[in-house]
């Protein structure tokens, strides 16, 4: 199962270790999280377009992942140009956080979208990855999908039921009744699978019968992206 909505190929970044991946991904995301100025952004931005373009992504799954991000950002720039008393500063503010999001955003995809969820589980737990936190990733893209599946069935239930939402008692006491029945049904759906996972043996541990080798090419690919991101660093001090 890949990160859903995005996956489109693969490209030659679903050939470089999941483990490189993850670290470049990281690394970049503070970087650019801690930087201002235009020329080191500006250099900043290759890499997550190249990695798209590499991956192969769907342009209309990329820009569905993107929107969300970017509607919220969007309340940021009706929000900050009039919190400080020179509007420009706001607006400057705004762009700088829409830039970077932006850019975090689509590395991120390019590199990580296109790797199935369990690989990138394997590869976090081969970096010394806290084993709980492992399986809380793991089991959260396996079962939030599910969970939603739920939710549409109970909706659609309370729908063929004649339920009309309004601002009134019932439409609340109905959601509320709508959530802790979900809840409910989580509740007990973790139980079952829990029950099966122990049956087959499952303690803890992520065990596969592939193993993570580090290849020549994972070598070279990991020189290139080191020195991108060493340049990135000399640039921020230009």
């Amino acid at each position: 199962m890949a990160i859903e909505g995005v996956r489109s190929g693969g490209g030659i970044i679903g050939q470089i270790d999941p483990r490189v991946r993850l670290i470049v991904a990281f690394v970049y995301s503070v970087m650019v999280a801690l930087e201002s100025g235009p020329l080191p952004l500006a250099y900043a931005s290759a890499l997550p377009l190249c990695a798209v373009s590499a991956a192969r992504l769907s342009p209309g799954a990329l820009l569905r992942r993107l929107a969300p991000a970017n509607l919220f950002i969007l309340l940021l720039w009706l929000i900050l140009p009039f919190s400080y008393p020179d509007r420009s500063v706001g607006l400057h503010h705004a762009l700088l956080i829409t830039v970077r999001s932006n850019l975090i955003l689509l590395t991120t995809i390019g590199l990580l979208s296109i790797s199935p969820v369990f690989q990138l589980a394997r590869a976090l737990r081969k970096l010394r990855f806290p084993r709980k936190l492992t399986q809380l990733f793991l089991l959260s893209c396996r079962y939030i999908p599910v969970i939603h599946d739920e939710y549409i069935r109970l909706r659609n239930a309370m729908r063929v039921r004649g339920f009309k939402p309004g601002t009134n008692l019932h439409t609340y006491r109905s959601y509320a009744y709508l959530v802790g029945m979900l809840l409910l049904r989580s509740y007990e759906r973790s139980e079952r699978i829990y029950r099966a996972m122990l049956m087959r043996g499952f303690d803890g541990e992520l065990r596969t019968l592939r193993t993570l080798d580090f290849s020549g090419f994972d070598a070279l690919a990991s020189a290139l992206l080191g020195a991108y991101l060493i340049g990135m660093g000399v640039l921020k001090w230009v």
